[in-house]
């Protein structure tokens, strides 16, 4: 799976900067390494469900990698507005959209974390 790819679809799909993806390529290498690993086929490498499904990963870690950074909620206040942003909600959505890719991408990838052993009566 292509690093380079996933970057892209990092950087449409969730506005991250692709010089401050390059500062986190080791952890996109890594999920793409994973990806890899999980393939049917391996030209489904650029199936954009696929290629969707990573950079979901990958945006949930780089959330989940700066959370401890960010002191947790961020306040902003003009006027009569107020601007609260709860990292918390961020990653629970990131863990939504990450999990909806997934699914789409099911069709592309093996599930060996399942193991069906027996029926007890």
């Amino acid at each position: 799976m292509d690093v380079i790819e996933v970057m892209r679809q990092l950087h449409t799909l969730y506005g991250y900067d692709l010089a401050a993806l390059e500062a986190a390529r080791g952890l996109l290498a890594g999920v793409c390494a994973a990806f890899a690993c999980r393939l049917r086929k391996p030209e489904n490498a650029s199936a954009p469900a696929v290629l969707d499904a990573a950079a979901a990963v990958c945006h949930y870690q780089l959330i989940l990698r700066r959370a401890p950074d960010d002191g947790g909620v961020t306040v902003f206040k003009a006027g009569d507005v107020t601007v609260q942003m709860n990292r918390t909600a961020a990653l629970e959505a990131a863990a939504r959209t990450r999990d909806e890719a997934l699914a789409a991408a099911a069709p592309f990838l093996t599930d060996d974390d399942f193991l069906f052993a027996q029926v007890t009566a």
